[in-house]
């Protein structure tokens, strides 16, 4: 069955920061947190070395997330194109 994707709440990231700084193994932390090690990867990565801020990181999180939907959001003119490109098509 097909996993779905869920961005790291602020508790979690609370948990990572913890657990990484108890200098737990990412596969330790994963099971605790209730995620993929390879999503505990990336979120330390996302850090500064050595430092693991969960506060920072759910804010930064939360901008990006704000501005990737701005990129995708429709309007009038885009859905005229993509029409005509379709007709175009058939």
């Amino acid at each position: 069955m097909k996993q779905t994707y869920q961005q790291l709440t602020e508790k979690q990231r609370d948990q990572i920061q913890v657990y990484y700084e108890t200098n737990n193994s990412y596969r330790v932390i994963a099971n605790a947190v209730g995620c993929h090690k390879s999503t505990v990867n990336r979120e330390l990565l996302r850090c500064p070395k050595g430092a693991c801020c969960a506060e920072t990181a759910h804010v930064d999180a939360r901008k990006n997330k704000t501005l990737a939907n701005k990129a995708t959001k429709r309007n009038d003119h885009l859905l005229r194109i993509i029409r005509q490109l379709l007709k175009r098509k058939l």
